[in-house]
């Protein structure tokens, strides 16, 4: 009631004097005493009355889950540890304590029935006097303020100065934008030490997939050891929702599992996923296909994951969220989409890039259409509407919500892709069908997605001093063939052309050179850019840049050595059974795959 969102990011233990932050975005400055009253009396209430038992098994298992499994994504292992090492080895103690954690989280365990985490909170929250309340405000006219500021002392520091002064101070500019597009010399490039073509692997990694059944539901499985642990993921084909009802799709995953059941609230829910599992988090898979760049797919996922022991925890709390979600608490749908609005606000300050592309794919093809409205800056839009309107009547817009998972949660839409060993298949597919059975047989037909808009070129107000500056088309729709070739002449673009341009000489924070090889979506778009038309200018002359392009042979190598990084990104085994699944769902066969591959590092 006080605000939009919590904020601070809680615990912080990455540098030596640690600290914990906890505060509230999109409030009131005359809020702030209550803010800090109910802050310090939920801590205070915690210590005299203690921590709820299921909340501190929540809460450890969570971690200890975390920790057995270190999945870090995409990421490396070994530079993850490595940066672990700093936080401890940077002050004299041991680098390696960070991995000890077995008897550590032992000891936890044993201490959290004996009142450890109240007296922690006690003794370095309540009673610490090193303390800091910070309060941010917007400041009316800030920016511009400042920016006149400068400009009065630019002109007093001019006037000072005598013409030979001004003089000098040119010809040193001058030299700088000689230096910023000097390239580097051979001598120096030499230099640095580099990969060789013949490191790297000529063959792409052919997932495991085993189709283990083709309706009703759909069972993908992927053969792959993953110590112990089950990685499931329960789709379902979100095609059959009307163009007026997308922007609600990206919601439905957050309301089904943040609102509660008729059984458990939220928070109940909550400690149940932390106490038996891994966790489960929704997310909104759209893409074109492989045989049609028009053509849409759209899915909600719900991916869960859990040791084999806790396999059945899993799927009950699986089966009561899709059976028995609950949106009637109203208050708390309030919270979720005014949540959801706040988070991407900050998201449209700090990566206005994406929305800028986004945009520019909306005019291009179906896909970037349907993702506009779905998480572009015409999904802020509706949130902003819905917001409004859930305040005046939340129980029209539950009402909303509860006819979209009724279409969505049928046998007909229901895909599963299961990664585990074929020894622990039949077991999980068991839990499958059981789920499956009590899903609603109705069957409704998919609504084909056009595209329905004409090219326009736009701009978007922010509170902020720099832009993000883009320009794209469907290349597919201009009569290009892809092929694994554009893959390294967009590199070459990105590596070189805009870096140098844009980022060295431009002094934007970065650039992309984005595409979409399903649906052929192309768009060009800077990061943090102090400039506007010297930005288009740049774009425009790409053409010329290639027309005129000459790059040594040790360059080309260079770039074809991090196409191929990028191809070939270390992946955990969860991420290996998505990426199987994905490649099915799009029509992207190993056969292409490789032929891809093959056409870049030839």
């Amino acid at each position: 009631e006080f605000g939009s969102e919590i904020i601070g990011g809680g615990f912080d233990d990455n540098r030596f004097e640690t600290m914990f932050a906890v505060g509230l975005k999109g409030t009131e400055i005359n809020h702030e005493n209550e803010i800090l009253e109910l802050i310090f009396s939920t801590l205070k209430n915690l210590v005299d009355h203690g921590i709820e038992e299921n909340m501190i098994k929540s809460a450890v298992n969570s971690i200890d889950f975390k920790l057995r499994e270190a999945n870090f994504g995409g990421f490396p292992k070994g530079i993850v540890y490595n940066i672990q090492t700093l936080t401890s080895w940077l002050y004299n103690s041991d680098p390696f304590m960070h991995l000890k954690y077995d008897k550590l989280m032992g000891k936890i365990n044993r201490k959290s029935k004996r009142r450890y985490f109240e007296n922690l909170i006690d003794k370095y929250l309540l009673n610490n006097n090193h303390q800091s309340i910070v309060l941010a405000a917007p400041k009316l006219d800030l920016e511009k303020k400042k920016e006149a500021k400068i400009r009065k002392k630019m002109r007093s520091l001019k006037a000072s100065m005598s013409p030979k002064e001004i003089d000098l101070l040119v010809q040193r500019t001058q030299e700088l934008q000689e230096m910023q597009i000097m390239p580097d010399s051979p001598e120096v490039l030499d230099k640095l030490p580099s990969l060789d073509l013949q490191d790297v692997d000529v063959k792409s990694e052919q997932f495991p997939l085993d189709i283990k059944k083709k309706s009703e539901p759909k069972i993908l499985f992927h053969d792959l050891f993953t110590n112990k642990i089950a990685y499931i993921q329960i789709g379902f084909d979100a095609l059959s929702i009307p163009r007026e009802q997308i922007p609600y799709l990206s919601l439905v995953g957050k309301l089904v599992l943040g609102m509660g059941t008729r059984r458990h609230s939220y928070t109940e829910i909550s400690q149940l996923l932390g106490i038996h599992t891994g966790g489960i988090r929704s997310w909104h898979f759209t893409s074109a296909s492989v045989n049609d760049y028009k053509k849409v797919l759209s899915h909600i996922f719900f991916s869960g994951k859990a040791l084999m022991g806790k396999l059945d925890h899993l799927f009950d709390i699986w089966e009561e969220l899709i059976q028995e979600h609950d949106f009637d608490n109203t208050k708390r749908l309030i919270e979720i989409i005014k949540s959801t609005k706040a988070d991407m606000e900050d998201s449209i300050l700090s990566s206005g890039n994406h929305y800028v592309l986004s945009r520019l794919y909306s005019y291009q093809s179906p896909l970037g259409q349907y993702n506009e409205l779905s998480g572009g800056v015409s999904y802020y839009s509706f949130l902003s509407k819905l917001l409004v309107r859930a305040e005046k009547n939340p129980g029209e817009v539950a009402e909303e919500f509860k006819k979209i998972t009724q279409s969505l949660f049928t046998k007909e839409n229901l895909l599963m892709s299961i990664t585990a060993p074929e020894n622990d298949y039949r077991k999980i597919e068991k839990r499958a069908l059981t789920l499956t059975q009590k899903l609603s047989n109705k069957k409704r037909p998919s609504v084909a997605f056009q595209l329905n808009t004409t090219p326009s070129n736009e701009a978007f107000l922010t509170a902020s001093s720099v832009q993000f500056v883009g320009k794209g088309a469907n290349l597919f729709e201009l009569g290009m063939e892809y092929s694994g070739k554009f893959d390294v002449l967009n590199s070459v673009l990105r590596t070189c052309f805009l870096w140098d341009r844009i980022r060295v000489q431009g002094g934007a924070y970065g650039s992309q050179s984005s595409f979409d090889s399903l649906s052929g979506n192309y768009g060009l778009v800077s990061y943090r850019d102090p400039n506007l038309t010297e930005t288009l200018d740049v774009y425009d002359q790409i053409s010329g840049y290639i027309e005129n392009l000459d790059i040594s042979d040790k360059e080309l190598t260079k770039i074809l050595i991090g196409c191929a990084g990028r191809l070939d990104q270390p992946l955990s085994p969860d991420r290996k059974g998505s990426a199987s699944m994905v490649e099915h769902l799009t029509g992207k066969t190993f056969e292409l795959k490789q032929k891809r591959r093959d056409e870049l590092l030839s």
